[in-house]
């Protein structure tokens, strides 16, 4: 069964526009090749300092990924031009959707939030101990 990444244009700042873009060949390809090409970039062989390495790699991730949208969407050059004034983290978003929707591969998560919080200590049904 096709899969698809939807997405309203108005959070990438293309207003009364709506993407559903399917798990064509073509699409399948442009994004692996995409993921590749990121991965070559961001990776220096340096583990010693993911942090610094991460935040030194910002400002090319921004416009990589920004770019990968607008490939893949087919974005005109004025659309793509949008993108620069658009929230990173939905942009980060999108793209992580392509990656797990047509690879089944995702991008590290943008959030802070601690996501090893057992259930027993987030369900809220649970009684509280003193």
């Amino acid at each position: 069964m096709a899969k698809f990444v939807e997405f309203n244009g108005e959070i990438i700042g293309i207003p009364d526009k709506s993407f559903k873009i399917i798990d064509s060949s073509k699409n399948v390809k442009k994004t692996a090749k995409h993921y590749q090409t990121l991965i070559s970039k961001f990776s220096t062989g340096d583990d010693d300092d993911d942090i610094a390495e991460l935040v030194g790699n910002q400002p090319m991730m921004t416009e990589e990924i920004a770019n990968k949208i607008a490939d893949i969407a087919d974005l005109t050059a004025k659309e793509k031009a949008n993108l620069a004034d658009q929230s990173y983290s939905d942009q980060y978003a999108i793209f992580n959707d392509f990656l797990t929707k047509f690879l089944g591969i995702k991008l590290p998560s943008l959030d802070d939030d601690d996501e090893t919080e057992s259930e027993a200590e987030t369900d809220p049904k649970l009684p509280e101990e003193d």
